[in-house]
């Protein structure tokens, strides 16, 4: 592995409309905190939306597969803000 590299994602799973909300459009905005461990750890929630969207995305965060950013040869935790929109085609 390089000793510094970005924090990398590698899968990030879409966020799924609860049953029977599929009227409600809009982007929940999201602060995760990607451990060194490689673990999520704290999410903040900058933007909602309602009738369990919010809920959605937030569990979807929680999948988020990545490599931890390295510094110096070492993993270092870092945050990162990601959206999650909910659309109608």
């Amino acid at each position: 592995m390089p000793p510094d590299s970005d924090l990398r994602i590698v899968n990030k799973p879409r966020a799924k409309y609860p049953k029977g909300n599929f009227c409600i459009v809009g982007t929940v905005r999201i602060k995760i905190e990607f451990l060194e461990t490689g673990e999520i750890g704290r999410i903040f929630l900058l933007t909602r939306l309602p009738h369990g969207l919010t809920e959605s995305a937030e569990a979807a965060a929680r999948q988020i597969q990545f490599i931890p950013k390295r510094i110096g040869g070492q993993n270092v935790s870092t945050f990162g803000t990601f959206e999650y929109s909910f659309t109608i085609y």
